[in-house]
């Protein structure tokens, strides 16, 4: 079983849903609350949600993507999993996504100006913080780059709202990031070109 777990871009709005569901389907759990950080996982309902799985603990594949809301407990959180979870498991941590540089932000609070270097200062420092206790840790912006483009088929289609990864942005990200193959990325590709 892969447990799924993370901010919104578990949600319904980012990567997780779209993409990384449909590649271990059925065999998959999600849990994606809006807005969460490391901490929220660790200290609030979370923790017992992410360690007892469909089997009483048995997942053999964590995939986090936490840090865009913050990364307090970011370090604890990680060294918990790492040691309550089976030994077998395996856990991949993804930092927040660069922003794109010309979406039409809705939400206010959101700029690409003065956001993006928050989330980079972010993703690097998780690495410091998780890296030793997680199977692999991904830095987005070592994968896409400081900012991506949403041209306007994306914004039609409503794949980029500048924050969470969608469409073919997110296919693109997982593939470099090797958490898609080659043949789910042009399946992927070819449905989100039909969505």
């Amino acid at each position: 079983y892969v447990l799924l777990v993370g901010d919104s871009q578990f949600e319904n709005t980012g990567y997780g849903q779209k993409f990384l569901q449909r590649q271990f389907e059925p065999f998959v759990e999600r849990l994606g609350v809006r807005g969460t950080d490391p901490e929220y996982w660790l200290y609030d309902q979370g923790l017992s949600q992410l360690t007892t799985g469909p089997m009483g603990g048995a997942y053999g594949l964590v995939i986090i993507s936490l840090g865009g809301n913050g990364i307090k407990s970011a370090k604890q959180l990680a060294q918990k999993l790492s040691t309550d979870l089976p030994q077998q498991t395996k856990i991949i941590w993804i930092g927040p996504p660069p922003m794109a540089f010309n979406a039409d932000y809705k939400n206010k609070r959101y700029s690409y100006d003065t956001h993006n270097k928050g989330r980079k200062d972010r993703a690097s420092k998780l690495a410091g913080l998780v890296g030793s206790y997680v199977d692999l840790y991904i830095n987005p912006f070592e994968v896409i780059g400081d900012t991506y483009e949403c041209n306007r088929s994306d914004k039609k289609k409503g794949h980029c709202d500048g924050v969470h990864l969608k469409g073919r942005h997110a296919a693109n990200f997982l593939k470099e990031a090797g958490l898609l193959t080659e043949l789910d990325f042009t399946d992927y590709t070819q449905r989100s070109e039909q969505e």
